[in-house]
C-alpha cells in the first residue's frame, strides 16, 4: 500500500530489485515530482535524474533514507548500483533542515518548433553520475552565512517566491576529482555561489562531465565584476581567466590623487661626535686699516680732523 522505488534491468526483464520506500502523499506530495513529464511554462520542475550509463540515479524523497534526521523534509538522493545510497543535499553537521532543495529555480520560455514543445532538463547529475549539483537554503559548510540573520521569502512579479538566501552547491563522489577525504554523506560538499549575498543565487545548467556549472548570482565571484546586476558564471574546473581578477583602476579625487607619504630623510651622525684631539684654533680677528684723506689745510693733522668731524654729523652722533 505505499509507493516504492524499484530498479529494472534490460538483462532480467520481469525482475525488480528494490531501492527505496518512496511517500507521495505527504505534504507537497514532493516524491511524486520524480515522475513529472519534462516541463513546461509555469510547470514544477521534475525532481529526478538518471546519469547517461543508467548506473546513478538522483531523486527526491521526504522519507528517512539515511542516517540524517531530516523531520520529513524533502531531500535529494543518489542511488548507485552495487554501492547504495547517498544523501546528496543532508547537512554534513546533523543540523535540522530549514527548506527543500531544488534542481532548479529558474523557469525558461520553451521554444516552440513546427507546433511542438521543445523541453530540455538540466543537467544536475553528471554523465557519470559523480557530481551532483542542486540549490538549498541550508548552510552545507561554514562559509554560507547568508541565512544568520534570517531567510525571508520574497516573489518575482510572476508570483513565483523564493528565499534570499538560497544558493548553489555541488555534491562530489569520494575518489571523484578533489574529494578524497568526504565531508558529507559518501562524498564532499562544496559551495558555489558566495554564500553572501542577500539575493537568491540559483544553479542554471552544468556541462554533460560535470566540469561546467552555470551560476546565476548578484554577488561579485570575481574582482572584475563591480554592479549590482544578476551575472552567469561558470563554475570550471582549472578556475576562470586571468583578467577576472584584476580590480579595474579608479581615476582618483582630491586627496586620493596625492601619493603615498614619504619618510623623512635621515641623516648620519656628525663626525666630530667622535673625534678625539686637540680643538679647533680660534680664528685671528681681522686689523682695522685706518683710512687717511688729504684735506684742503696745510697740514696732515688738520685733515685729519675735519674728516673725523664730518663723519659724525652725517652719522646724527655728538660725542667727544
Amino acid at each position: 500500500g505505499r509507493c516504492n522505488l524499484y530498479l529494472v534491468r534490460s538483462a532480467a526483464p520481469g525482475t525488480a530489485e528494490f531501492i527505496a520506500p518512496l511517500n507521495a502523499d505527504g505534504p507537497g506530495k514532493s516524491d511524486a515530482f520524480n515522475w513529472l513529464p519534462h516541463g513546461g511554462v509555469n510547470q514544477s520542475q521534475k525532481t529526478a535524474r538518471v546519469s547517461t550509463d543508467g548506473q546513478t540515479l538522483l531523486f527526491r524523497s521526504q522519507n528517512k533514507l539515511s542516517a540524517y534526521e531530516n523531520k520529513g523534509t524533502p531531500e535529494l538522493y543518489r542511488y548507485r548500483i552495487g554501492e547504495g545510497i547517498d544523501c546528496v543535499s543532508c547537512d554534513p553537521s546533523g543540523a535540522a533542515p530549514t527548506g527543500t532543495p531544488s534542481l532548479a529555480s529558474i523557469g525558461l520560455s520553451s521554444p516552440y518548433i513546427t507546433g511542438e514543445f521543445n523541453y530540455t532538463l538540466t543537467r544536475n547529475l553528471s554523465a557519470e553520475g559523480n557530481q551532483v549539483f542542486f540549490e538549498t537554503t541550508d548552510a552545507l559548510v561554514g562559509t554560507d552565512t547568508n541565512g544568520l540573520g534570517g531567510c525571508p521569502e520574497v516573489g518575482f512579479a510572476s508570483g513565483t517566491p523564493f528565499r534570499t538566501c538560497l544558493d548553489a552547491y555541488e555534491w562530489e563522489a569520494q575518489g571523484t576529482g578533489s574529494c578524497q577525504a568526504p565531508n558529507a554523506d559518501g562524498g564532499c560538499v562544496y559551495l558555489l555561489s558566495s554564500g553572501k549575498s542577500t539575493d537568491a543565487s540559483y544553479f542554471a545548467d552544468a556541462s554533460a562531465g560535470g566540469e561546467d556549472a552555470f551560476v546565476v548570482t548578484r554577488s561579485p565571484l570575481v574582482p572584475q565584476d563591480q554592479d549590482q546586476l544578476y551575472d552567469v558564471y561558470d563554475a570550471r574546473v582549472g578556475g576562470g581567466l586571468a583578467g577576472q581578477n584584476a580590480v579595474p583602476s579608479v581615476p582618483c579625487e582630491n586627496e586620493g590623487c596625492r601619493g603615498p607619504v614619504k619618510q623623512p630623510p635621515t641623516f648620519a651622525s656628525p663626525g666630530t661626535a667622535s673625534f678625539s684631539g686637540p680643538p679647533n684654533p680660534k680664528p685671528k680677528k681681522a686689523k682695522k686699516k685706518a683710512r687717511h684723506h688729504k684735506g684742503k689745510g696745510k697740514g696732515k693733522g688738520k685733515g685729519k680732523s675735519t674728516h673725523k668731524k664730518h663723519r659724525a654729523k652725517s652719522q646724527g652722533k655728538v660725542g667727544r
